[in-house]
């Protein structure tokens, strides 16, 4: 499989989009005043990658030279590799990997700017049009060529305006792989918005890349069963949450949300930025209820969007065998269900599924949640990863007495202080799951 590298990554959501499809490089920007505007956001990306994504590594795209310099800005944010864009950058290259070592990613950037360059101290040497970058300019299968028997033994990235449209014309170069910029761009760039989420899809699949389902990822509700929490939205996107919650209901449970009004922040979580994970938790009465209100609110279309349907006892006969089989829809247990086995709750466990937990009411709600897994564990041989909900706190992640996938999604526990006890309920997760 071709390498892949995305550059001028900016945010945390497509960091963790790509990262998520198993993208091995990730170039971030240090050279423009804005770039350095972002300084903590990308420390904050490239701590994520250590801790969460270790196989996706985070590179420095810079055109600074002085290396005192270089290495101080690779200390503090930790990268794990620099791209020298410039030319006659072997001096630059030779001091960084004596200051950290071979296992330190140089990439050495030639374009046909550079006749007369030829990188001695690269790991990868990659090709581009220029040394502007990012212009999305394609570079000629002649010249592509004539660059290529410059560098025979050499592991080269090729550049210069490749997209999903026309990566097929360069899939046949003898290049180990490719660096993509302009054409994973949103068509409507926002402070909030950088990459598409569908252009990086799309182009990262068409080389074998595939999206993988975490675990150890912390949630927050931005829309309970009473419709509360939607104002928090903006507080959750600034706390960097890993997915945004959404319940819906026909009367199954509480009173009946407000489609119109869910739709619109549907539209509005999507708009903001379309890196966004959103889960939706539906508390439906029939399967026909579960169509109406999937039509209403364009489920089928979103992207990035998980959906799961919650059965019980009361509603699971209303869907057909062949609904249980529906592409892209997972289910939603509650414990107790699966703790009486009142009804055959294994046929709905599929690759993912949400778990709710008995009410804080319950004493020994975390020894019945422990119970419940352990059900689940001997009763299917599906890797499944489970979603906790229901009054999740801390406690009960310190309570978990196994080691499996696990994500959770809160409301109440952390809307005291989003931020904070989202941090807080990550370490502790991934405490338990490593």
């Amino acid at each position: 499989m071709k390498l892949l590298k995305f550059c001028n990554i900016k945010n945390i959501f497509e960091t963790r989009t790509a990262a998520s499809l198993g993208v091995p490089f990730l170039g971030y920007h240090l050279i423009s005043e804005n770039d350095f505007a972002r300084y903590d956001d990308i420390k904050y990306c490239v701590q994520e990658l250590r801790n969460y994504y270790p196989t996706t590594k985070a590179i420095l795209v810079t055109k600074e030279r002085d290396t005192k310099k270089l290495s101080s800005l690779i200390r503090e944010i930790e990268f794990d590799g620099i791209q020298l864009h410039y030319p006659n950058s072997n001096n630059q290259a030779a001091a960084l990997k004596g200051e950290f070592g071979n296992k330190f990613i140089v990439f050495q950037v030639i374009s046909l700017e550079s006749k007369d360059f030829f990188p001695t101290q690269a790991d990868y040497v990659l090709l581009d049009k220029s040394y502007l970058g990012g212009t999305g300019l394609q570079i000629s299968n002649k010249d592509v060529q004539k660059m290529l028997n410059r560098l025979k033994n050499n592991k080269i990235l090729l550049a210069g305006g490749i997209s999903s449209t026309n990566l097929y014309r360069y899939l046949d170069f003898p290049v180990d792989g490719f660096d993509v910029q302009s054409a994973i761009k949103t068509d409507h760039c926002t402070n909030r918005e950088n990459t598409d989420y569908s252009k990086m899809d799309t182009l990262a699949k068409l080389l074998g890349y595939k999206m993988a389902s975490y675990s150890g990822r912390v949630g927050f509700v931005i829309q309970n069963i009473e419709q509360q929490n939607q104002q928090l939205f903006v507080e959750a996107l600034d706390s960097n949450v890993d997915f945004f919650h959404i319940d819906i209901t026909d009367g199954l449970v509480g009173i009946p949300t407000d489609i119109p009004k869910t739709r619109e922040l549907l539209e509005t979580v999507a708009a903001t930025n379309s890196h966004l994970k959103i889960q939706t938790h539906l508390f439906l009465s029939s399967q026909e209820k579960f169509e109406n209100i999937s039509l209403q609110l364009g489920l089928e279309d979103r992207q990035n969007h998980d959906v799961f349907l919650h059965v019980n006892k009361d509603n699971y006969s209303n869907f057909s065998i062949d609904f249980l089989k529906k592409e892209g829809v997972f289910f939603a247990l509650d414990i107790k269900d699966i703790t009486d086995e009142l009804f055959p709750w294994e046929h709905f466990v599929k690759e993912q599924l949400i778990v709710c937990l008995d009410s804080r009411q319950h004493n020994n709600r975390i020894q019945n949640l422990n119970r419940g897994l352990k059900l689940i564990q001997y009763s299917i041989k599906l890797q499944t990863i489970i979603t906790l909900d229901r009054s999740v706190n801390n406690e009960v992640i310190l309570g978990l007495e196994d080691t499996i996938a696990l994500n959770v999604v809160c409301g109440s526990y952390m809307r005291e202080n989003i931020k904070e006890h989202y941090q807080l309920l990550k370490r502790y997760l991934h405490g338990k799951i490593r």
